[in-house]
């Protein structure tokens, strides 16, 4: 999380739009990374288990298993914040703006038009 302390120093030299955007933007990305890894780390005492009952084959395939696993997540938990009409389009979060063109005001920042 130390990216997170840099990136707010470095923001906060812009403007507090700017620091806004990019509090926003780390919730976000904190959330998901979070969620993902957790599940990730699910395979530490699977993989555990196989080595301690000496099934060392089955620790190879839980392993591959493990590695499918990552990127069938990865690529989920990439797309919804990449493309938010998919989020949209599968009603996955009702509050995420479908039309990113609304964002990006001046000045660099981000600014929401509300209406």
């Amino acid at each position: 999380m130390l990216y997170a302390v840099v990136d707010t120093v470095l923001t906060g030299h812009a403007s507090a739009t700017d620091l806004a955007a990019m509090g926003l933007g780390t919730s976000v990305y904190s959330s998901v990374f979070a969620s993902l890894l957790g599940a990730l780390n699910a395979l530490n005492p699977i993989i555990a288990q196989h080595h301690g009952g000496g099934r060392h084959r089955a620790i190879g395939v839980s392993y591959v298993q493990g590695l499918w696993l990552a990127l069938v997540l990865s690529s989920a938990g990439g797309l919804v914040p990449a493309m938010p009409e998919l989020a949209h389009a599968f009603h996955v979060c009702a509050r995420l703006p479908a039309n990113p063109a609304r964002f990006g005001g001046g000045g660099g920042g981000l600014e929401a038009n509300v209406s």
